[in-house]
């Protein structure tokens, strides 16, 4: 995404051209669009698979008088 403003600001300063500026920013502005989009989404789902990994981490509170075996140790939980 900063390779693309970069580019587009030398591209913009080497040529006179107002159409090559217009489209020049414009592309710019695109592909900057969809990076931001695509991170978006990745950080959405990402979010969701934290949640759904959380809820099956904590135990509900029909649960909670079972025995839990951890590592060091029998744990009954109260």
């Amino acid at each position: 995404m900063c390779i693309t403003g970069a580019s587009a600001w030398v591209i913009i300063q080497l040529y006179v051209d107002p159409i090559v500026r217009v489209l020049t920013a414009g592309f710019a502005v695109i592909i900057g669009y969809i990076c931001v989009k695509l991170l978006g989404e990745n950080t959405l789902t990402a979010y969701q698979r934290a949640k759904v990994s959380s809820i099956n981490i904590v135990p509900s509170e029909s649960d909670v008088t079972e025995k839990l075996n951890t590592i060091c140790q029998d744990v009954t939980c109260n």
